[in-house]
């Protein structure tokens, strides 16, 4: 048991050890990750910078690399990077890192300065000026980037914007010498552009305009000189020579070329003055010496009478085929450029010696110096044929076919070069350059299967030429079948992996390709082909643009999306992706989104109007969408927004005043009304809205006046609703009343009739009216006051009372009546009320209640009565119905069984009648005028039984309303 226990107590020692072993590895372990040196940022900068000013590109990108592997962000490493990349021309990556920096540090000048030189270098000049005006914007007085913009505007071929654009760095940096420099050589390349293209006149204008700041340019007068000689314009060089000289008379150079131009003109004496002047300046000069006798041996030329040309011509004129008499006169008279004259000679010689190859020889050359090449390719062509066998025979006439073939088409006679270059081909298939001349012809004269074939017969004698094959591509190309073209670079491609020419070549085939197949409106075809352009250029810009036009077309907007987000990784702060990106977000309905994006271009490009346009357009969107989901409050902060920038917007204006109309925001809405009224004058709308604005705020005096203005502007529109507002103003009506009452009681017919007079005042919840009634019988005359209220309590409750009192002839001497009325939801409404009617010695009471709801156009009610009297208990029933034609007009009619107290031609009956059954119907007709006159006709019909027999009653009833 002990050695059990020792051997326990050694195991757990050993344990302990290696615990304790463990324990301190893992602390030297931390201690040695503590003591391990943190990045230290500044020094790798330093680092890397002094690796850039050494040429050690390899070694600092490989610093800037490791750097941002650790931190990925940082923009002094990414400017590091790219200007490294640009060292060693890497444009494409040099260019990503410099717009991710731009980002972050819109403001970095440098940056700019690289993003434009390398977008000049890989000649997108395009890019280049967006880079020069983005970077001007932010530095609207940097010299530097100034004249970057103006060469700019040179290399795209911007004549008038860089004439313009240098005239005004000229203008705002007059007395900058780096300035004027450059404003000199840009005039001075112009020049030499125009001179080379053989526009004498405008390179004039450029080098004139140079002189202006710099009349003493050596360089520009030299041009103008040259310009003055080359037109035969010597009298103006000789100006400019002489111009030259009043500044610097003693010039060596121009006193030089003003006695040259002297000699040219043949004003041997004057030259001579100049060259005598020139020898006492420059006494030790051997050339002048020279000069002087050869001056002097033409001037002595010039006027000599006879010469040895002249000999031998007399030998001639004895011995017509004197040898070597012809040879002298051949060879004076082409050394005297008298070539016609010399060609002359050949042919007489030939005459005599036809098969002399010298003199055929010379009368090559001679043809090759008169430029008539057809003829000196036709003599070619006998000579080899004579002498096929004769080294250089056959390259001689090959060589003069296609000299002439070129002369042709300098003079534009195409059909005739085409047939020079033909005769080459007849002999020597394979010629490289006959074949070239008859494409270049065939292309320019738009016959591109003849080139096609012509390219195709190239290509069966260098079946991989790649210049044979990238010219079939371009025929292809420029006939308009890129499909085809884009198979021959695709082969130039795999051909010639290393040039990168055909890629972009392939590529651009293929987006033309594209793009004629959009105008077709195939665009399946058009989707996939370019769809082939990205698995090739993932980063083409054409294509991903194209891609999310047609997905975008085709409304599926999140393929749409997709696209425009991979060009934005590729150029990150594009205006015009982000635009795109934006109008894509609006047309998915995420006008959050899309107006964020304009909202920012907006602050980057405070003048440019389509970007403001575009915001104000994504902004009204999601304002309308707030406002169509129910949500006002929303939709007014978004049309707020678009007021905040454009105050005068006329969508804002309405949306904003329609919602706070609808809050009941009366006086905000009467504000926006002001301001659309103020920025639009003429505008009936904002009138017309006034005039709604103000009578829901029930202020019917200023409502009438400007729904008047808008009737003004339109009367058939707007006048009915200004005759409605005035109505509102009147507070009193008149009216006048007319019943007529026929009774047929056993053949018996007598006649009653009632008129009324009422005046009523309309107050704010409803109206007061007093009435008289007169009705005129045998036994007297009966007369009954009304006074009747309506009252509305709120928009779900009114009530109507009836008062009346009577003298008894006719009428019920009192009279009581009130119902409450309430209004239910979907058209419904209910009464409940009562009536009171005391006669001589019998009194009525009754309770009423009626349900009444609107169909359409159309108006229902039923109304019962509970009528009691003296202990009995009578019941009465009505049936009526309207139909409206407008809000102003109906007809209506009504069916009834017993009677009720409401009857007003019947009331003074009422106690006699109760226990008759009778039966009633009717109809009528009402119309209101121009909402103050209303006219009401209406007729009823009653049969009541008696006793015995039956007997009717015919009521006509006319009123009259008006208003005041």
């Amino acid at each position: 048991m002990n050695r059990m226990n020792k051997a326990a107590r050694k195991l757990n020692m050993c344990k302990q050890v290696w615990a304790i072993l463990c324990l301190l590895l893992c602390v030297g372990a931390a201690n040695a990750q503590i003591r391990k040196p943190r990045i230290n940022t500044d020094e790798l900068l330093k680092q890397a910078d002094a690796a850039y000013k050494a040429g050690e590109y390899k070694k600092g990108i490989s610093i800037c690399r490791q750097a941002l592997e650790k931190m990925p962000n940082d923009n002094d490493f990414q400017f590091a990077l790219g200007r490294l990349y640009y060292a060693v021309r890497s444009y494409d990556s040099a260019r990503m890192l410099f717009k991710t920096v731009l980002v972050e540090n819109p403001n970095y000048r440098e940056v700019y300065v690289y993003l434009i030189n390398i977008e000049v270098n890989s000649k997108r000049y395009e890019e280049a000026l967006c880079y020069a005006d983005d970077a001007l914007y932010q530095f609207p007085t940097d010299q530097e980037l100034a004249l970057k913009k103006m060469s700019i505007l040179h290399m795209l071929g911007y004549s008038q914007y860089a004439d313009k654009w240098t005239d005004k760095l000229l203008s705002d940096f007059p007395r900058d010498t780096v300035v004027l420099r450059k404003y000199i050589d840009t005039k001075v390349e112009l020049g030499q552009q125009y001179l080379k293209q053989g526009n004498y006149l405008r390179a004039r204008y450029e080098f004139e305009k140079v002189l202006e700041q710099d009349p003493s340019n050596k360089e520009v007068l030299d041009a103008i000189y040259n310009i003055e000689i080359r037109t035969g314009n010597y009298e103006q060089g000789l100006a400019y020579i002489n111009g030259a000289l009043e500044k610097q008379p003693n010039s060596y150079e121009y006193l030089l070329r003003k006695e040259g131009m002297l000699e040219e003109m043949k004003r041997y004496p004057e030259a001579i003055d100049v060259l005598q002047k020139m020898i006492k300046l420059f006494p030790g000069d051997s050339k002048l010496q020279r000069i002087n006798i050869d001056l002097h041996m033409a001037a002595g030329r010039y006027y000599l009478n006879t010469d040895p040309y002249t000999q031998f011509q007399a030998v001639l004129e004895k011995a017509p085929s004197d040898r070597e008499a012809l040879n002298y006169v051949i060879n004076i008279a082409s050394s005297r450029n008298n070539n016609e004259e010399a060609l002359q000679w050949v042919n007489k010689a030939l005459k005599y010696y036809s098969s002399d190859r010298g003199f055929l020889l010379k009368k090559l050359s001679l043809l090759q110096s008169l430029q008539r090449y057809t003829q000196a390719a036709d003599l070619a062509e006998k000579m080899w044929r004579q002498n096929p066998n004769t080294a250089g025979n056959l390259q001689q006439f090959v060589d003069l076919r296609i000299m002439s073939g070129r002369a042709f088409m300098n003079d534009q006679q195409d059909d005739s070069a085409l047939m020079e270059f033909k005769k080459v081909l007849n002999v020597n298939p394979q010629n490289v350059a006959a074949l070239n001349y008859s494409i270049n012809i065939l292309t320019n004269r738009k016959n591109y299967d003849s080139a096609n074939a012509v390219v195709d017969r190239a290509l069966q004698y260098y079946p991989d030429n790649e210049a044979f094959l990238l010219r079939k591509s371009a025929i292809l190309q420029d006939d308009g079948r890129f499909t085809e073209a884009a198979e021959v670079s695709g082969r130039l491609m795999q051909l010639y992996p290393q040039n990168k020419r055909y890629q972009i070549t392939y590529v651009d085939q293929l987006v033309s390709n594209g793009r004629t197949m959009m105008q077709a409106d195939d665009y399946d075809a058009a989707r996939e082909t370019f769809r082939k352009v990205l698995a090739v250029d993932p980063r083409n810009m054409d294509a991903l643009n194209n891609m999310a036009n047609l997905e975008s077309g085709s409304l599926r907007y999140d393929s749409a999306l997709y696209y425009v987000d991979e060009a934005l990784k590729i150029t990150p702060g594009s205006k015009d992706q982000l635009l795109k990106k934006a109008s894509i977000l609006n047309s998915m309905k995420r006008y959050q989104e899309a107006y964020a994006i304009t909202g920012m271009l907006k602050d980057r490009y405070p003048y440019n109007n389509k970007i403001r346009d575009s915001y104000i357009e994504n902004v009204l969107a999601a304002g309308r969408a707030y406002n169509v989901a129910n949500q006002p409050d929303s939709a007014l902060a978004e049309f707020g927004k678009v007021l905040a920038i454009a105050p005068k917007d006329s969508n804002a204006l309405a949306y904003s005043i329609n919602i706070l109309n609808e809050k009941q925001q009366y006086d905000s809405a009467l504000v926006l009304i002001n301001r659309g009224m103020q920025y639009y004058p003429n505008s009936e709308y904002f009138v017309l809205k006034r005039a709604v604005v103000l009578e829901n705020k029930k202020d019917y005096t200023a409502a009438a006046l400007a729904a008047d203005s808008a009737a003004h502007m339109n009367p058939a529109k707007n006048g009915d609703y200004a005759a409605y507002l005035k109505s509102k103003q009147y507070k009193n009506q008149i009216g006048l009343f007319f019943l007529n009452s026929t009774f047929d009681s056993g053949g018996f017919r007598t006649h009653a009739n009632i008129a009324t007079v009422q005046y009523a005042r309309f107050i704010k919840r409803g109206s007061i009216a007093g009435r008289l009634n007169f009705a005129g019988r045998g036994n007297g005359t009966g007369l009954q006051l009304e006074v009747e209220s309506e009252y509305a309590h709120n928009k779900d409750w009114r009530s109507f009372v009836n008062l009346g009192v009577a003298n008894k002839v006719v009428f019920p001497a009192y009279k009581a009546a009130y119902s409450i009325f309430r209004t239910f939801k979907h058209g419904w409404e209910g009464e409940l009320g009562g009536r009171y009617l005391n006669f001589d010695t019998v009194s009525t009471a009754s309770v009423v209640g009626s349900v009444g709801k609107y169909y359409g156009d159309f108006w229902v009610n039923l109304r019962g009565y509970l009528i009691f009297q003296q202990g009995s208990q009578y019941q009465s029933v009505v049936l009526s119905a309207r139909q409206y034609f407008d809000k102003d007009e109906f007809i209506f009619a009504s069916l009834g069984t017993g009677n009720s107290p409401d009857d007003f031609s019947r009331n003074f009956q009422l106690a006699k009648n109760l226990g008759s059954k009778t039966y009633s119907i009717g109809a009528g007709y009402q119309k209101t005028f121009r909402y103050r006159n209303t006219l009401s006709l209406s007729g009823n019909w009653y049969n009541q039984k008696l006793t015995t027999q039956y007997r009717n009653q015919y009521d006509v009833y006319l009123s009259f309303l008006r208003k005041f």
